[in-house]
């Protein structure tokens, strides 16, 4: 295996999750993380391979999922910002687990309400009582479960500011948040015109921050912290 300061070089999968690997564990000891398992895949989503990587907890310990584009393409200071930013997750973990349970409390609370308003209004001719009341309720819980979407979406815009405060530990040059965040946008370039109204209520509705949001976060940081 080739490492340079610009670019790794390496074939092989075993090769690749050997490099992945070292940098989480160091990340991980510097930060006093247990240090969580590494995988290699072709891909974190839907769509075309990208320079990505996740957090995943979905089944067995703590993962990071880590696309073979990114060991092959990304810089020394691209990988490290990109596992930084994953391993903030991992470090957030308490913290996500407090806002699920509050999220499907509040799921609970909408299904409970749509489905009692609804068996309400329906049975309200049966006994001659009116149906105004179970729509009401029925509403009631149409508007709980809008809430809870657009609960759902900023805490995901949320999480993932947190982690980029964390990774910033580690890229204090933002030099590999830059070259992630190009990578990406060679590959799905974001809108760049004017917040219009449109533009700011879809807005409310992405689970993930604009990348030029990101970046002005982390500058904006990052001066507090030289001042």
């Amino acid at each position: 295996m080739d490492v340079s300061r610009d670019r790794y070089v390496i074939d092989g999968y075993d090769e690749l999750q050997k490099a992945a690997r070292i940098h989480v564990s160091r990340i991980s000891g510097e930060e006093g993380l247990q240090v969580p398992g590494v995988s290699i895949v072709r891909s974190v989503g839907p769509g075309p391979a990208r320079a990505d990587a996740y957090f995943a907890t979905r089944k067995g310990p703590p993962t990071i999922e880590v696309t073979e584009r990114a060991l092959r393409e990304l810089s020394l200071e691209g990988l490290t910002f990109l596992l930084a930013h994953e391993l903030g997750h991992f470090a957030d973990a308490a913290r996500f687990a407090r806002r699920t349970r509050v999220l499907v409390a509040v799921f609970s609370l909408a299904g409970v309400l749509m489905l009692g308003g609804f068996l309400a209004a329906a049975l309200a001719g049966y006994f001659n009582a009116s149906s105004y009341g179970g729509f009401a309720v029925l509403v009631i819980g149409l508007v709980t479960l809008g809430v809870w979407l657009l609960m759902a979406c900023a805490m995901g815009r949320e999480g993932e500011m947190r982690a980029d405060m964390f990774a910033l530990r580690h890229d204090p040059e933002l030099t590999g948040a830059r070259e992630v965040f190009d990578s990406w946008e060679v590959d799905k370039p974001e809108a760049t015109e004017p917040m219009t109204l449109t533009r700011r209520v879809s807005f409310l509705f992405r689970t993930r921050p604009y990348r030029s949001t990101r970046l002005r976060a982390m500058q904006a940081a990052l001066s507090r912290n030289n001042r």
